[in-house]
């Protein structure tokens, strides 16, 4: 999708790493990321499995540096939510609210191919 691509663009050649990322803390991503803030991070299709969504976008805005990005998808199908161990479906302004209760600030949203897109990033400089 577009989003993506306008995300990807912002940081060329972010590592990417696959982790069971609920039992994550700060410390943890910053190592698996060689002991650097990850300036993108992306949750394709994890959203909804998590049993504590808020608190692990808490733990990743505390990971990225200011202006970080934060790219997540999810299916926009309600009736998938009982395939593959979902835990709840997401429309697309809950999405939304839920990035920016944790701290993000958008920068873009849509939907693609079955699925709902946010890209936020964390800006230390946004009003609370």
């Amino acid at each position: 999708p577009p989003v993506i691509k306008r995300a990807l663009a912002e940081i060329p050649g972010a590592p990417l790493f696959a982790h069971n990322i609920e039992s994550l803390s700060v410390a943890d991503i910053v190592s698996i990321c060689g002991g650097r803030q990850p300036h993108l991070i992306h949750l394709g299709e994890i959203i909804e499995h998590l049993v504590e969504d808020y608190r692990v976008l808490k733990t990743l805005f505390d990971a990225l540096p200011d202006g970080g990005l934060l790219y997540v998808d999810t299916p926009d199908n309600p009736l998938k939510i009982y395939e593959r161990d979902h835990l709840r479906f997401y429309p697309l302004p809950s999405l939304v609210r839920l990035v920016e209760l944790a701290g993000f600030e958008l920068i873009d949203i849509g939907a693609a191919d079955g699925y709902n897109i946010v890209v936020c990033r964390r800006n230390d400089n946004a009003k609370p």
